[in-house]
């Protein structure tokens, strides 16, 4: 046991790996909240790597700050390559999946200024889906064309509380809307 003002890394595991004193690394003070204190590296913000007993050239798990200076979680695929991100962005909290190369998002999980927000990427990037919530409170829905440059369908909820279906054409001309109206019609809006 080690008391005192004492406590390097080697005095705390020559004394046998524990320390009823906080212990800081990467920086000389210590938080008074928490036991162990990680501090990021100032040129590449990593705080902990965790590599697997077999392979330790490779990082499986990261925890470090973003350019940003928040909160990074990365697990990685056993060849190092990224799969997984747990993130803060815009002081929000957002999760991603990536490609087997590591360099493309596959699903996003986040928030934007009206709350939550998903999207669904393709093997190339391009965006599939999105949903979420409007700024009336309202959830949507959206599917784009294959470039994802356009949504060819869209389902919100109206002003009034209704549901709609759109459907979009090539030129990105409305061609089909489905809605009910106040008065709980169906409507069906259909264009040549």
């Amino acid at each position: 046991d080690l008391t005192g003002t004492c406590c390097t890394l080697q005095q705390t595991t020559s004394a046998g790996s524990w320390t009823t004193n906080n212990v800081t690394f990467g920086s000389s003070t210590s938080s008074t909240y928490c036991p162990v204190t990680v501090v990021t590296h100032s040129t590449h913000d990593n705080g902990i790597c965790i590599y697997d007993y077999n392979d330790t050239s490779n990082k499986i798990i990261e925890l470090s700050s973003s350019p940003t200076e928040d909160g990074l979680v990365k697990v990685n695929a056993t060849d190092g390559t990224p799969s997984v991100e747990l993130y803060s962005e815009s002081s929000k909290g957002a999760f991603k999946t990536l490609n087997a190369a590591g360099d493309k998002t596959l699903t996003y999980l986040g928030s934007n200024t009206n709350g939550g927000l998903s999207k669904v990427f393709d093997i190339s990037g391009n965006k599939s889906l999105e949903g979420g919530s409007d700024a009336n409170h309202r959830g949507f829905s959206k599917l784009y064309n294959a470039a994802g440059t356009q949504a060819r369908v869209k389902i919100e909820i109206t002003s009034d509380d209704m549901g709609s279906l759109t459907l979009k054409d090539v030129d990105d001309v409305e061609s089909i809307k489905l809605y009910s109206d106040s008065s709980k019609n169906a409507i069906i809006e259909a264009t040549n």
